[in-house]
């Protein structure tokens, strides 16, 4: 594999991925992401320039489809359209969000295949490679010519990591409706791989309850490196130790047993003598039922699971969504549920731009970075050094209150770039630069990366 100097790589970000762009520039330990001048005309048309040349280099163009869907979708594709014509080399877009990932099929007559047709306008502008997180449908990527590379990166080991880092007891994951059974499948065989890898076990045991987060007694929410994690009311151990940068410690695999084994369950809603009815299939009393889903768009979902779940005896609630685009008042609506943790990521910036800082919907939501996760994708296809944070361990997003420059590893990343950038400088012989290239060719073929 070629292996390009930091300067050869440049990461622009539209507006509707800032924060996400220049949290994942200080992963891989670059500069902050290159400016873009967008600006709208009186006619409301958008006007792009790029802020840096970006000749002969590697371009990651990092951009959410989120709300405003359609002014992101088009800023992206004239962001992608001006780097090609700018000359850029390779040009990846990094849409962490996909919209219109939920119409891939003709269902009614005279309707768009619209998942089609972004791909369409996406590889019009001349894109070589498209990176999402957790897209809606699989099909997605057929809709992708061999010209244009397709990667769906899963984030659900990541959230699956931390809710049981959280103190998840005897889990029961549940699919809110028929079209989640699969990522429900999925995050059951996280959970279960993660058991494996912390030693721990399931057998009958008396347990006692659990008090509400929040209350006296009860967990608070955590960050991703462990702070505010409640103590285990079955061994008696606290557990706040910073996690998100090593191995976890030792205490989180000894002792640590779950009275019944993780299992799947499915909440369908059928409708009964004109009566919509939930109908449950699996056992969540006395049990953390874990509600998953790719996308909290309204929220009922969630809401109205979360309340039936209680209903039904389940010990507590928490719900998992890769993408929270909270549209209209979704925030209020989750807020209210009897939902114990909500986990979402930086995908969007619903949470870092629309949520005020005091919602009470803040109090129960975790915020996990996908910087760690993109950051592997931009250095395995730049031909750069891994960075030293590992993709499956979670992270708290830049905006949640914890800098992720606060990290160990993310500051010996980025001294590691910068002694890497002059050693590069440095060197004036071929023969030095080619054995150096060598070298770090075999580093990278050995590396762990999820994608």
């Amino acid at each position: 594999a070629m292996i390009w100097a930091p300067e050869a790589v440049v990461i622009l970000s539209g507006s509707g991925s800032e924060r996400l762009a220049e949290e994942l520039a200080g992963v891989i330990g670059l500069p902050s992401s290159s400016s873009i001048s967008a600006s709208s005309s009186v006619s409301g048309e958008c006007q792009i320039q790029l802020g840096s040349n970006v000749r002969g280099r590697h371009v990651f163009v990092v951009q959410a489809t989120g709300d405003p869907v359609n002014d992101h979708l088009i800023e992206l594709a004239l962001i992608l359209s001006a780097c090609k014509r700018a000359s850029a080399a390779r040009v990846h877009a990094i849409i962490p969000y996909l919209a219109y990932g939920r119409q891939t099929k003709k269902a009614k007559s005279r309707v768009p295949v619209s998942a089609a047709d972004v791909a369409a306008i996406l590889e019009e502008a001349c894109v070589d490679a498209v990176v999402t997180v957790d897209v809606h449908s699989p099909l997605s990527a057929g809709f992708y010519s061999p010209r244009c590379a397709f990667h769906n990166a899963k984030f659900t080991p990541v959230a699956a990591r931390f809710l049981v880092r959280y103190g998840l007891r005897s889990p029961v994951v549940v699919a809110p409706h028929a079209s989640t059974v699969a990522l429900a499948m999925e995050f059951l065989e996280a959970l279960i791989q993660y058991q494996s890898e912390l030693g721990m076990y399931s057998e009958p045991a008396k347990r006692t309850a659990s008090p509400p987060i929040g209350s006296p007694g009860g967990a608070s929410v955590p960050d991703a490196c462990g702070a505010g994690l409640g103590t285990e009311t079955d061994t008696g151990t606290a557990a706040a130790t910073c996690w998100g940068s090593g191995t976890p410690p030792s205490h989180t695999s000894a002792g640590r047993v779950w009275s019944c084994a993780p299992s799947v369950a499915m909440l369908l809603t059928v409708e009964r003598r004109g009566v919509k009815e939930f109908e449950l299939t699996g056992d969540v009393a006395g049990r953390d039922a874990v509600l998953v889903d790719d996308i909290i768009d309204s929220g009922n979902t969630f809401a109205r699971s979360a309340r039936e779940l209680m209903a039904r005896g389940a010990a507590r609630v928490f719900a998992f969504a890769t993408h929270g685009l909270l549209s209209s008042d979704a925030a209020e609506r989750l807020a209210k549920a009897p939902i114990d943790l909500l986990v979402v990521t930086n995908s969007v910036s619903t949470v870092t731009s629309k949520l005020p800082a005091d919602h009470k919907l803040r109090r129960k939501m975790a915020v996990l970075s996908v910087a760690p996760m993109l950051a592997h994708y931009v250095c395995e296809h730049a031909g750069l050094p891994l960075p030293d944070i590992d993709p499956m361990v979670p992270m708290n997003a830049l905006h949640s209150g914890r800098s992720a420059a606060a990290s160990p590893s993310y500051s010996r990343t980025s001294e590691y770039m910068s002694e890497r950038t002059r050693e590069m400088n440095l060197e004036d012989s071929d023969t030095a630069s080619q054995a150096e290239s060598q070298t770090t060719a075999s580093e990278l073929s050995g590396a762990q990366v999820i994608f």
